[in-house]
């Protein structure tokens, strides 16, 4: 009996199976309810993209560039916007203000180069070394301080920490035994800062000797004056960091000895080491100021200069390891755990993007995929979504197979090619153009066909073929000989083939394949 019932409730139908499971479903107990809702509300979040523990990432974004500004800067502005705009989208990322909307919070003024600041960087860490008695490496590290700050003299602000650094140099070569060294760089401290005093308790005798001595011979001599003129008047002169008025500008009570002169104006810089001969002698300065800077320049003029810098190294399209004491002057400067900047360049016809991104933590640059854009510019939104996909990832991944250290975006050389020229008389002569290395590529004529090896049984038709026939067969065989070279030009391999009728024999059957 049972066996038949359930033979017969096998045969109920579907919809009476189904009300049967869903009851089922409804009464079962509450605890399994809660494991199947629980389940249920576990697979969603799953699915989710993973979002990166700890604080949202800042990233400062710079203004998308072109190699050389080769582009036309409408089409940079328009690809920075867009890439803009959809990364204030992205979940998980804050993108930050641009540099000159944050100067308020920066607060504003010039600011020092990042090499300069490396500069006093490499100052603090020799005084370090200094401490620790590591003379030697105390010594190649002021070094280094002093010939950055001699080579971005224009940026140079802070002339204490130059002329300290001098001194501590000086006493870092003589505890290495280089005395001549020491006695020079001690000299070039006491006409900088004559009045100082020098601390018996770290410079030995023989240092406060040569600085004493040095002092005496500035007293002796007396000062002397400049008088700056340049090609641009109301130019701000300084003299060892200090303003001393405006071209053209005469500087009296001016130290026997070296010192360093600055004049900015016009939208340049000058920046010049001077030795005065003192005994109220008037030396004359002339100052060549640059060029008056474009439109956009002169924009630009309040903003620092190291930004100034790396924003002209990165359209140069050639960086690399020169680029981290910059970036580590903006992330310190805007706070940014990332930096990220997209360089344009000319792909034929259309534009390619190579997007990047730098990570302050470590200093490692990734360089995500190019993306084209076209020369309408009718695929800006998908590029831009592209583009800002690009640097989202960067951020969240850093994927160490994308890492850069250096890059050269910048075009291939112009080579000199030799091509014939017909004259008027139907001769030709030699004539020297310049392409690039890719046009050179381009230009080079594919490889010559080799000789055709003529088939008897397709060439020669059987006696009895009519004249008309192997006419025909003739103007078959050239056509065909044609699509077989221009067709496999194209493609490479190509199959031609003639079918026979009740009037016209089979002329031939061809396969070409390499």
């Amino acid at each position: 009996m049972n066996s038949v019932r359930i033979a017969s409730r096998a045969r109920r139908p579907l919809g009476a199976l189904l009300f049967m499971l869903g009851f089922v479903a409804l009464s079962a107990p509450a605890w399994a309810q809660e494991g199947e809702e629980s389940g249920q509300a576990e697979q969603p979040a799953a699915e989710e993209p993973a979002q990166p523990a700890g604080p949202t990432p800042r990233l400062f974004m710079l203004p998308t560039d072109s190699v050389g500004g080769e582009l036309t800067r409408i089409i940079p502005e328009r690809v920075d916007d867009g890439t803009r705009a959809r990364l204030k989208e992205q979940r998980g990322l804050e993108l930050l203000p641009d540099y000159r909307q944050m100067q308020e919070r920066l607060g504003g003024g010039r600011n020092a180069s990042a090499a300069v600041a490396e500069a006093e960087r490499l100052y603090t860490s020799g005084i370090g070394l200094l401490a620790a008695g590591d003379s030697q490496r105390a010594a190649e590290t002021f070094q280094r301080a002093l010939d950055m700050m001699n080579e971005h003299l224009a940026d140079l602000q802070n002339f204490d920490v130059y002329a300290d650094t001098l001194a501590n140099l000086s006493l870092a070569y003589f505890q290495s035994n280089f005395d001549l060294d020491a006695r020079k760089l001690m000299q070039r401290y006491a006409q900088l800062r004559p009045g100082a005093t020098l601390d018996p308790e770290k410079f030995p005798a023989d240092l406060r000797e040569v600085f004493d001595s040095e002092m005496d011979r500035v007293e002796k001599a007396g000062p002397g004056v400049l008088a700056v003129v340049g090609n641009v008047d109301g130019a701000e002169v300084y003299l060892d960091g200090e303003l001393k008025g405006v071209t053209p500008a005469r500087i009296d009570g001016v130290g026997f000895g070296h010192h360093y002169l600055v004049v900015r104006g016009g939208g340049s810089v000058w920046a010049q080491e001077v030795r005065v001969r003192g005994r109220g002698t008037e030396q004359a300065v002339s100052v060549e100021l640059g060029a008056p800077r474009e439109e956009q320049a002169a924009a630009d003029e309040d903003l620092p200069a190291f930004y100034l810098d790396l924003r002209e190294t990165l359209r140069s399209g050639r960086f690399g390891a020169e680029l981290s004491p910059y970036l580590v002057e903006l992330t310190t400067r805007t706070g940014a755990d990332f930096v990220a900047w997209v360089i344009m360049v000319r792909d034929g016809r259309d534009y390619a993007a190579a997007p990047f991104v730098y990570r302050a933590r470590d200093g490692m640059v990734v360089q995500g995929e190019n993306v084209s854009f076209n020369m309408e510019m009718s695929n800006q939104r998908v590029g831009v979504s592209r583009l800002a996909a690009e640097i989202a990832t960067a951020v969240r991944t850093m994927p160490a197979d994308r890492a850069v250290v250096d890059v050269d975006l910048a075009p291939a050389p112009a080579v000199a090619v030799t091509t014939p020229v017909e004259t008027e008389e139907g001769g030709s002569t030699s004539g020297v153009r310049e392409v690039s290395e890719d046009q050179e590529v381009a230009r080079a004529p594919l490889p010559t066909p080799g000789p055709v090896v003529e088939d008897p049984e397709v060439i020669a038709p059987p006696a009895a073929m009519p004249s008309e026939g192997r006419s025909n067969t003739k103007r078959y065989l050239a056509y065909g000989g044609a699509a077989v070279l221009a067709g496999g030009a194209i493609a490479g391999t190509l199959f031609l083939i003639l079918r026979s009728s009740a009037s016209q024999p089979a002329a031939f059957e061809a396969e070409v394949e390499w």
